[in-house]
Parts: C-alpha cells; structure tokens; sequence
C-alpha cells in the first residue's frame, strides 16, 4: 500500500467581507492546491488508531483589506515558497508526537524510533523515516496548528497588512479542521 503521493497545499487570498470594506475596495482570490502524504496513528489513554496514511491537503486564507501599489494583497509567491517547503518537510514521513500522554518515544536502538503506547503496541522505525512533531497528537486539528506556527515564523504577514491567517489541513475528503488568529507582531 502506497502513503506517499507528493506534496500539496492550497493557497487562498481573500479579503474581509464585502459589508466591511469601502466600496472602492476591490476583492479577489488566488489559489494554490497541492499536498503533503504521511503516516501516523492517533494514541489516546488504553486505545489508539492502526497505522495508517493520508493525502493531506493544506488550506491557507490571507485576510487583508488594503490591496497594495503593486495590485495585490501580499506577494504569494513567497507564501507558496513558505508552504512548499513546510509541506516537503512533512511529506512521505511518518508522523510522530512527541508530547503525548499516552505513548513514550524513545532511541533504544540505534537509527531507530520506537514508540511504546499505553495499550501496550509497540513501533520501531527507521529514523530517517520519522518526522519528530511537537504536538500531543497528529490530528488535523494540531497539524492546522503546527502549519500555522511554522508560517508565522518565516513571513511576517503584518507587514503586508494580513489581518488574519488561518489554516485547514484536510486528511480526507469531508473530515478536515482549521486553525486560525491574527498574526503576531
């Protein structure tokens, strides 16, 4: 069974609702889709999910309401820059937090990691494979969080005037969640 398709993200710029904005303000939306494919389980207290796999798809929204003197909100050519790069360093690993309640990961072998879970399975991966998270769980909501974090590390999106970023990660079609805030300063 194949886990591992490539990567993808989905870029959005959208502007505040139209009843905010002056009527000269203008609006429009630019997208990206592409995407990311790991392994991972979810690990709660005495259960967790079988190994398993998904194409993820990354969502990004810009909000801003002043289109700049070069006719667009922010430059997303540097935003898909940002977003390639954290989605290739997701893509094609298996998926490991390491702030879980309910399992230990450890390096008892060398180049391996393994992970003890609480119901008593027991995981050895290569090392090379694993992407080390920090993160209580590879659900989508954290991995929304997570995707946020690292963006609002590399661009300062004040800058350009985006008064909100929000990001969904989609694992399946119909099962997806969103994280979203103000950027920092």
């Amino acid at each position: 069974m194949s886990i591992c398709t490539g990567i993808c993200f989905f870029l959005m710029i959208r502007r505040p609702p139209r009843s905010t904005l002056s009527s000269s303000s203008a609006a429009s939306d630019v997208y990206k889709r592409q995407k990311f494919s790991s392994a991972h389980f979810a690990c709660y207290h005495g259960s967790r999910e079988r190994l398993h796999g998904h194409n993820y798809r990354v969502a990004v929204v810009l909000t801003g309401s002043e289109v700049g003197q070069g006719g667009y909100l922010i430059d997303f050519g540097d935003v898909k820059r940002v977003m390639r790069a954290i989605c290739k360093d997701l893509d094609e690993y298996m998926l490991v937090p390491l702030r879980s309640v309910a399992h230990e990961v450890g390096r008892e072998t060398a180049g391996q990691i393994e992970v003890r879970c609480e119901d008593g399975s027991f995981f050895s991966f290569p090392e090379t494979d694993c992407k080390l998270l920090p993160l209580s769980n590879t659900s989508v909501e954290e991995l929304a969080q997570y995707v946020w974090g690292r963006m609002m590390d590399q661009i300062d999106f004040r800058a350009f005037g985006i008064e909100w970023v929000q990001v969904e990660i989609t694992e399946t079609q119909g099962q997806c969640a969103s994280f979203g805030r103000r950027p920092k300063l």
